[in-house]
């Protein structure tokens, strides 16, 4: 039985928090601690006045007012830093001026006497008081004061402090020490300073921050190299501060504002999918000198074998490293776990290991001068194995070693033995540096290994097992005649280092079934002793593996020599002689005794260092996750003009869009129409490919700002000479002194980039289409989505792309919600994206779906836009350096009337639940930002791919479209971009001008052209209609319609994520409109599937005969990506049986002819909750006890059965919030907005 809901709400609330919701007063938060006293007196007459109207307006109101302070505060903290800019152009000497700033670095030249060093080397007490130049990355600044800050410079594992003070001897400015204080972690820097003894007031007087201890920088000159773009998604100094916290083992934090968590928090997988950050740091830098050792060391050992030595009675053995192809013809194991692939017509495989290849090398006699040595390689290995553990790659480096066998196979683990030996050696002894710095992430104590490697006999280690009690998961015992566990392994392991102290040793004389095929069997003398003390052993092999820290490092042993019981060996196994006759002729040729083994590199490095993953021993890991999914649907925009890319390409492929009445032809005239609306808005090729990244690199603009009274400004030219009334910092380079210095300016007015427009093409509707756009100074923005919506709109200087054609650019079914008027829509300023929110209870923002712009551009778009909800509305301003985007004022109708008197309070801070995310977006938020995710819902999609859905053949789909059908049921077609047809009954109600239609005169309908490839078609025995959809049926669907409203009003909450508004943005809808003849109720046969609609039984009727609406579908444009969403099926009341069917089977078969292939039906809720990332334990079971209770409630599962007998299929969206943000506040805000009452 279900939980109740109650229950559910309660569990998923803790009761500390539940009375905190009954008001809706949220916890005060700090307000900024920067105040300037020279605004004191208008501070206190400020805050009296908000303290009086506090008084009158309530708790809630007095917040309001509280977080306009901030915001005020954080105005005057700007204006601050313009003026300073501007007093520092007017102020500082030009030797001042060359100290800091932006400087190409191939115009850097090395002063005389300046000596060029590493940090490593700046330890010696030889160089106190000298005067260094250092190339560095910023680690991470801490300010004292506006006049003194520290800085923390990086040369890959090296750190050193830096102190920049400001002094007028020296001519370091304060303006200077801010500016340096502004700079973004990460950027790479030339500093110039004097090293000197820190000044410490406590302790020893070393610096134990930094890997130089006793020395530090007075920084004289900072020059930016390299700037960060874009804000990276962790720095080196969190990621080393989150490792040093372990808060990875910390309890998880699942309050809503996240407090109590142990600093930052920077998962695994976070710093797997930010591989170039994650290689920046101390620990990664370390584990990859130790790897490079290693492998220096394998090659370097296996050459002084083959050098006489007249101390050892053992003979030279002389090692040739080989390369051997990566490509073959057959399996050297087994088939089951390799890369097939196709090779120019015929059957390939990526190489499992080089086996094969090493093997026929000895049989041609490269096994040494004295053919007693062997050969190596260094190389990928291949391994097709769907396994995501922390111990298995798919692509990995191999070592490995073939040789010949002079008298015992036990010469080849002697070599190899000796071979990791040599490697452990030197690496403890070369790399102890790196070492330590590991273990400050993976505590671990240093491999003990013997002088005498312990080898103990298969079945003897089996018999330790056995004798300390270990068994599996079901209670087994280990058995002497099969492979053992990993889990047994590291029970061995532990077994081993008790009674021979030891983290390394061999087991030897493994079983057959346990080794590949061509593995030489035991001697008979050999396997009768081992069976005379373990009767229970099977046959064994000359075979052994070694461990390190109880797990497997490598397999090794001799292989079968001879022809005959090879041939015999790979027909036991089901080998195929095929692809394989290279291999085979070396021993019909005749091959010596050999043998050899394969170390895994990666799986070395994890071991010996203690690393939680493999994949942190791999520089570029591969599993079977690693490379991305191919893309769907179909390539290319409808919509070019609308493009969030930096630049619309010449080249871009035009793709028909349902709004569109004929193509627009012709590569070059779209190319000539977007360069001249690029020229003639100023547009510049280096200026667009800055546009996507939000760099603050300035564009041509037509006037220099000023500064009023008011604290607003204009447009700054580059390169003007800056005065009096100018403003702050105009000028990007100092051309009054020629320096190469440039100094970028912090901008109070609108941004260089929101000078400039995305190009907008023409619209390419029908000329019925009125264009609507609106410009609003200041503070918001507003464009009509209705009918006529389809034009881009202005704000701040720049012009947007509307909301529609981005849906139809980039959007999945998702984002059609954003139509609706409860969704509010953030603008992206660089580069015009968008993202949909609703602003819920508690201060949560709950956005829904994935950016409408490119997937590349998301992770710069999605942090831009968490960074406006930590500000909300009120923190937008035109300040370049702080504004983020802004709220786009949705106009939903062309009535002007239904938005009069109507005025929108500025949001506040915004706390972020995202819904609905992709696999692409939710790795952006989880891996990149370290955000927890699960999911219990799935987008239901259906891959048509030019054909007609079998779900269509089904015999209860087509017995209900045949019973339909008999009734009198037919479907009709019309597009939305066709407009509606009038007469002379039917006229314009206000109903029609709220949804923002046009009409024509049914005399004046002409032909449509033919339609292309990706618009939808009439198909299927449905009506096509050459223009509009009469009003008449317009008017009897709305009467539908209102009756269903009425029905869900009286029924009460339901979920939901969308409204009904079929008639929004229709010129990208098409409408599917089952027509028959009006049914009564009592007639109605039992059991009637109504999946979306349950209504009153009365119904507009037509008259006798005449047939009126039963059942309609609205096909929305998506994305070429995903094609089409069904956006609504509604079967009205008293409609025949089928008539749903009937519809849906039109619909389904007009997208299959598309060339599309793809058809969504949105959203619907999956069986279960599963968690996906950083949710675990208690949290999952509230969770899932509060999902299960509001699945039953709210009948969550009707939707997802429905469309799986249409065929449909689930792909997993998921629900992703960042750490403490789904807490009771933030699981109510969720329920807030999925619920609607009335």
């Amino acid at each position: 039985m279900a939980p109740s809901l109650s229950s559910a709400f309660h569990k998923l609330i803790p009761s500390r928090k539940r009375d905190s919701l009954k008001n809706l007063q949220a916890d005060d938060q700090p307000s900024s601690k920067h105040s300037s006293r020279s605004h004191s007196t208008e501070r206190s007459s400020i805050d009296n006045a908000n303290a009086e109207k506090a008084d009158k307006l309530g708790d809630l109101d007095s917040k309001f007012l509280k977080q306009e302070r901030e915001i005020e505060d954080e105005r005057r903290i700007r204006m601050k830093r313009a003026q300073s800019s501007q007093i520092a152009v007017m102020t500082e000497t030009p030797e001042q001026r060359e100290r800091y700033g932006e400087i190409d670095y191939d115009a850097f030249e090395p002063e005389d006497g300046i000596e060029e060093i590493l940090i490593q080397d700046l330890s010696d007490d030889s160089r106190l008081g000298k005067t260094v130049d250092l190339r560095v990355r910023l680690h991470t600044i801490r300010a004292l004061s506006s006049a003194l800050i520290f800085l923390v410079l990086r040369q890959q594992t090296h750190t050193i402090q830096g102190v920049l003070a400001a002094d007028d001897e020296l001519g370091i400015s304060s303006h200077m020490v801010r500016w340096v204080s502004r700079l973004q972690e990460e950027c790479i820097l030339h500093v110039k300073g004097v090293l000197q003894k820190p000044k410490l007031r406590e302790g020893d007087g070393q610096v134990h921050a930094t890997s130089i201890h006793n020395m530090e920088l007075r920084i004289l000159e900072v020059h930016v190299i390299s700037k960060v773009a874009e804000p990276v998604p962790f720095s080196v100094y969190e990621a080393d501060l989150s490792a040093k916290a372990k808060t990875a083992d910390s309890e998880y934090d699942d309050s809503d504002d996240g407090k109590g968590a142990a600093g930052p928090y920077i998962s695994d997988r976070a710093r797997l999918n930010s591989r170039i950050m994650h290689l920046r740091s101390a620990a990664a830098q370390s584990v990859f000198r130790v790897q490079s050792t290693m492998s220096t060391v394998f090659r370097s050992h296996l050459a002084s074998l083959g050098t006489p030595d007249a101390s050892s009675a053992t003979p030279p053995r002389e090692f040739i490293e080989i390369h051997t192809p990566k490509l073959q013809g057959g399996a050297s194991e087994s088939g089951a776990s390799v890369f097939k692939l196709k090779y120019f017509g015929r059957v390939g495989f990526l190489a499992q290991s080089p086996q094969l290849f090493k093997q026929m090398s000895i049989a041609a006699d490269f096994g040494g001068t004295s053919n007693n040595g062997g050969v190596f390689e260094i190389g990928p290995v291949f391994r097709a194995e769907n396994s995501n553990t922390h111990r298995h790659l798919t692509e990995y480096t191999g070592l490995d070693i073939e040789m010949v066998i002079q008298r015992h196979y036990h010469e080849v683990m002697r070599t190899v033995d000796s071979t990791l030996k040599a490697i452990f050696k030197a690496v403890y002894e070369t790399r102890r540096r790196e070492i330590e710095i590991i273990k400050t992430q993976f505590p671990l104590p240093d491999l003990v290994w013997l002088d005498e490697t312990p080898v103990i006999i298969f079945a003897d280690g089996v018999q330790m097992l056995i004798d300390s009690g270990w068994t599996d998961d079901e209670g087994n015992k280990p058995k002497k005649d099969e492979d053992l566990s990993t889990r047994a392994e590291i029970r061995l392991g532990e077994l081993v280092k008790e009674k021979y102290h030891t983290d390394y040793y061999i087991l030897d004389q493994f079983p057959k079934s346990a080794r590949p095929f061509y593995t030489m069997p035991a001697s008979a003398a050999t396997q009768a002793s081992i069976r005379s003390r373990h009767p229970d052993a099977g046959d064994t092999t000359n075979s052994f593996d070694i461990f390190v820290r109880g797990q497997e490092i490598t397999t090794g042993g001799q292989r079968i020599h001879d022809y005959e019981t090879l041939i015999q060996a790979m027909a036991e196994n089901g080998i195929s002689e095929r692809g394989l006759e290279d291999y085979l002729d070396g021993f019909r040729w005749g091959a010596p005794p050999h043998g050899g083994a394969g170390i895994g590199l990666e799986r070395l490095v994890m071991l010996v260092l203690g690393l939680s993953d493999i994949r942190f021993a791999s520089m570029y890991p591969r599993d079977p996750k690693s490379l991305p999914e191919p893309p769907k649907g179909l390539e290319g925009l409808p919509h070019p003009e609308a493009s969030t890319a930096p630049v619309a390409s010449k080249n871009v492929k035009m793709i028909k869009c349902i709004c569109q009445s004929q193509f627009r032809r012709g590569g070059d005239s779209l190319g000539e129409s977007l360069g001249a609306s690029q020229a003639s808005l100023g547009f510049d090729q280096l200026s667009l490919d800055k546009l996507d990244s939000g760099s603050p690199t300035p564009m041509r603009a037509p006037s220099p700002p000023t500064i009023s009274g008011s604290g607003t400004s204009t447009p700054h030219s580059i390169g003007t000479t800056s005065t009096a009334g100018s403003a702050v910092g105009s000028t990007f380079s100092a051309a009054s002194t020629g320096s190469k210095v440039r100094h970028p300016p912090h901008h109070v007015g609108p941004s260089p980039l929101h000078q400039s427009a995305i190009p907008n093409g023409d619209s390419a509707i029908s000329s019925a289409l009125v264009s609507q756009s609106g410009t609003i100074g200041g503070g918001g923005s507003t464009s009509v989505i209705g009918g006529a919506g389809q034009s881009s709109f202005t704000h701040l200087n720049k012009t947007y792309p509307p909301l529609p054609k981005l849906i139809a650019n980039y959007g999945d079914a998702a984002n059609t919600s954003w139509l609706d008027d409860r969704y509010l829509v953030w603008r992206d300023g660089p580069t015009g994206a968008a993202i949909g929110f609703v602003p819920s209870s508690g201060g949560f923002s709950i956005i829904v779906g994935d950016p409408l712009c490119e997937k590349s551009q998301y992770a710069g778009v999605v942090g831009r836009f968490l960074g406006w909800c930590r500000k909300g509305e009120k923190g937008e301003s035109d300040d370049h350096e702080e504004r983020l985007g802004f709220i786009e004022r949705k106009q939903i109708t062309s009535s002007e009337s239904d938005n009069e008197g109507k005025k929108d309070k500025p949001l506040g801070p915004l706390k972020p639940v995202w819904l609905l995310a992709s696999s692409d977006l939710e790795s952006v938020l989880g891996a990149r930002l370290g955000w927890s995710s699960f999911t219990c819902i799935a987008e239901s999609r259906v891959e048509l791919e030019g054909e007609v859905p079998s779900s269509l053949d089904e015999k209860e789909v087509k017995k209900k479209v045949r019973r339909a059908e008999a009734e009198g049921v037919h479907v009709a077609t019309w597009l939305g971009r066709d407009g509606f047809v009038t007469d002379e009954v039917e006229q314009l109600s206000a109903f029609d001008q709220h949804d923002g239609i046009f009409v024509q005169p049914s005399a004046s309908a002409s032909n449509i052209p033919a339609l292309s490839a990706n618009t939808v078609a009439t198909s299927g025995g449905s009506s096509a209609k050459s223009n509009g959809m009469p009003l008449s049926v317009k008017h009897a669907i709305d009467s539908c319609i209102a009756e269903w409203r009425e029905g869900r009003r009286k029924k009460g909450g339901q979920v939901r994520l969308t409204e009904v508004e079929v008639w929004r943005d229709f010129v990208h809808r098409q409408y599917f409109v089952a027509m028959g003849p009006k049914k009564r109720r009592e007639e109605e046969e039992a059991g009637s599937p109504r999946p979306s609609m349950d209504v009153a039984s009365t119904q507009t009727v037509g008259k006798d005969g005449e047939k009126v609406p039963v059942a309609l579908v609205v096909l929305h444009q998506l994305s070429p990506k995903y094609g089409f969403q069904v956006k609504y099926a509604l079967d009205f009341a008293n409609s025949p049986s089928g008539s749903i069917e009937a519809a849906l089977s039109a619909a389904m078969h007009a997208v299959a002819s598309t060339g599309s292939g793809r058809l969504t039906f949105g959203t619907s809720a999956t069986s279960r909750l599963t968690a996906v990332r950083n949710v675990a334990g208690v949290k999952v079971k509230v969770l899932s006890h509060a999902y299960e209770a509001i699945s039953e409630k709210m009948k969550l599962h009707g939707k997802g059965d429905f469309r799986r007998k249409m065929g449909a299929e689930e792909e997993d969206v998921y629900i992703c919030f960042p750490r403490g943000g789904l807490g009771g506040r933030g699981a109510k805000a969720v329920l807030d907005f999925c619920v609607a009452e009335n």
